[in-house]
């Protein structure tokens, strides 16, 4: 078992987002995928799909989504820049998937991946085979006719597709005509060839791939749209209140461009190339579930604007690697867990606990201060303590206490201000297996 622990020091700076978040967590390629998160996943294919209730075989809300894609395929298609949905309808309907799925087998580990053609494009690949969706094949009559070589586009044509600054150019020319998007359904045959093409579970982890594809653009400052205005249309062809849905819900239109960015659903798409995923500006709400679960096999790091703020709850696990960057925030009052081990990322929790991140007094005053300011921790049981300042910067500037045992109960110290300039400044600490950081200001 192997971890790396990188917490230097943990930048306060919080961006919230606004978000209707459904903890959707980390999708992967479904190479990446652990036995047990495979078996989830088809398991709660085959309960949708066959959902007894739901007018039998493909039943439930992967039949709801296939009708309703068929019967609003114009909608949702090749429209004009002032009606155009494409990205954003099918983003929303994996996140309904999923969640139906999470609900179904009451399992909030649930992803669905993306099929990165790029490097999987052989119908001999596992993908096709019985413990993927191949037996979806004959068992829902989708007929599909794969080709025998694969022609998908290469990681060139993706690369050439982001270099569109429009979005509507890159949505419509670059990525919905082209083979980008196209080939996926044609390659596969069958119902993925038609409007009623979400009824295959191809379907789906093509159109994450395709919508990681949209993810990747807008990361890049330089494409993404103006204060994430991209869409003219302020609602779309989905569930909106004219049916109610497998769930039993009627739900409400949505804005596309309140889903541009991924984060706003909770979705983060994991590096194949580098087995890595970079979990960041983000903030924890549990809209949609008690606890928001972020599981990945590989590497998973944490940065850059990433809050679980006090009183709601997160956790992470991986079989590797779970790296804490700086911009990672757990704040007092959080209930954060991370495991590294075991690997069984979606069951019960499994191998050692690296961060237990429970209440833990940790206070300066007074703040603003112009001199002199008491730092003032508790701890909950004898441990050894380092507690560090920051500048704005993140440079290390004084080290307060470096790993001396402490016993349970309150302590205070002093922290000098009087040689440093007025700004904003960090206090760590460390204390066993907890992290923790808040922010003071030196006013002179």
């Amino acid at each position: 078992m192997k971890y790396i622990m990188n917490i230097q020091w943990l930048l306060l700076f919080i961006m919230i987002m606004s978000s209707n978040a459904f903890s959707q967590g980390i999708r992967k390629d479904y190479t990446e995928m652990t036995d047990d998160e495979r078996i989830a996943l088809m398991s709660a294919y085959w309960e949708l799909g066959n959902d007894q209730n739901q007018n039998g075989p493909l039943g439930g809300l992967v039949g709801e989504i296939g009708d309703f894609h068929r019967d609003n395929f114009s909608d949702i298609h090749f429209n004009q820049r002032e009606s155009d949905v494409f990205f954003a309808w099918h983003r929303q309907a994996s996140v309904e998937l999923q969640r139906a799925m999470k609900n179904e087998l009451d399992n909030e580990w649930i992803t669905i991946p993306y099929w990165d053609w790029t490097l999987s494009n052989s119908k001999s690949d596992a993908l096709w085979g019985n413990n993927w969706i191949g037996p979806f094949n004959s068992a829902w009559g989708l007929n599909r006719s794969t080709f025998d070589s694969g022609g998908f586009p290469t990681q060139s044509d993706i690369d050439n597709a982001l270099t569109e600054t429009d979005f509507y150019t890159f949505s419509r020319s670059s990525v919905e005509q082209n083979p980008i998007h196209s080939w996926g359904h044609i390659w596969t045959g069958g119902t993925m060839s038609g409007g009623d093409s979400p009824k295959d579970p191809t379907f789906f982890f093509h159109h994450n791939m395709v919508d990681k594809i949209w993810a990747e653009w807008h990361d890049d400052e330089t494409k993404s749209c103006p204060n994430n205005d991209c869409y003219v249309k302020t609602n779309m062809p989905r569930y909106d209140g004219t049916e109610t849905n497998a769930l039993g819900e009627s739900l409400p239109s949505v804005d596309p461009d309140d889903i541009v960015d991924p984060r706003s659903l909770g979705i983060f798409y994991s590096d194949r190339a580098n087995s890595l995923t970079t979990l960041n500006r983000y903030t924890v709400s549990n809209i949609s579930t008690s606890s928001e679960k972020f599981g990945y096999q590989y590497k998973i790091e944490a940065m850059d604007d990433f809050l679980v703020p006090s009183g709601n709850d997160a956790e992470f696990r991986s079989c590797n690697v779970i790296e804490l960057l700086p911009g990672f925030e757990a704040a007092n009052g959080s209930d954060f867990h991370a495991f590294i081990g075991g690997c069984d990322i979606s069951g019960e929790r499994v191998g050692e606990e690296i961060i237990d991140n429970e209440l833990m007094p940790l206070r300066n005053y007074p703040n603003p201060f112009t001199g002199q300011t008491t730092i003032e921790f508790t701890l909950s049981k004898d441990t050894p303590v380092t507690l560090f300042v920051s500048d704005a910067m993140g440079r290390q500037i004084a080290v307060l206490l470096n790993n001396d045992q402490k016993t349970e109960g309150i302590h205070s110290l002093t922290f000098d201000g009087n040689e440093y300039p007025a700004g904003m400044y960090y206090y760590t600490i460390q204390a066993g297996e907890y992290y923790g950081t808040q922010k003071m200001i030196l006013a002179k």
